[in-house]
């Protein structure tokens, strides 16, 4: 459908009144008789040409709007930052709580949020918005990469043993405990390096 790409008003109104809903709708049709329609200028005729490109190199996506029409308030996160977890960078108190009120956890999850919007949650000011813009700007120069997830059904294993093994603490001395906890670890991290081998 049309309506999934980044439209202005005016080519919304122009695409409506020529009867243009989906892509294939613009099939047979010339830029000249869609610039015959009513406030139909070079601009919006300009961005649709855009819009039809995109979709003629077998882009299924809606391409990203033009940097004359970027809002600079939505937030813009590359792709190769976000996966970053937002447990793994420095985040300020205060900052943490407005990005978990909102049930953000990466930085990737960040990507097209309005920070006007984030300015309405309760402590969160301008300086919060200025150290989360910093913090995308430090992520995007390198200074933090998200870290590769092992094996989570073994990591849920070792988590579940350590925790059985902290309800026997009781009939154990605390020195047994921490010493099979250990163990218990070093074994997991043994069989997990038994599999790679073995798959590799």
């Amino acid at each position: 459908m049309i309506a999934a790409f980044p439209l202005s008003v005016r080519l919304a109104n122009v695409l409506e009144a020529a009867n243009v809903r989906l892509s294939g709708d613009l099939h047979g049709r010339s830029f000249t008789q869609i610039a015959g329609v009513r406030n139909c200028g070079k601009k919006t005729i300009d961005e649709l040409r855009e819009i039809v490109r995109s979709l003629q190199i077998g882009g299924s996506e809606a391409p990203p709007p033009p940097a004359w029409r970027r809002d600079p308030n939505v937030l813009q996160v590359s792709s190769g930052i976000r996966e970053v977890l937002l447990s793994e960078v420095p985040l300020s108190v205060r900052l943490g709580n407005v990005l978990r009120a909102f049930g953000h956890v990466r930085l990737g999850d960040l990507h097209g949020v309005n920070t006007s919007d984030l300015a309405k949650v309760r402590n969160c000011g301008r300086k919060c918005i200025v150290e989360l813009r910093e913090l995308l700007q430090s992520a995007e120069a390198g200074e933090f990469t998200a870290k590769p997830v092992g094996d989570f059904a073994e990591s849920l294993r070792v988590v579940a043993r350590a925790i059985d093994y902290g309800q026997r603490r009781s009939l154990c001395g605390i020195g047994e405990f921490s010493r099979s906890v250990s163990s218990a670890m070093m074994a997991s991290r043994e069989r997990s390096k038994a599999s790679a081998t073995s798959s590799a």
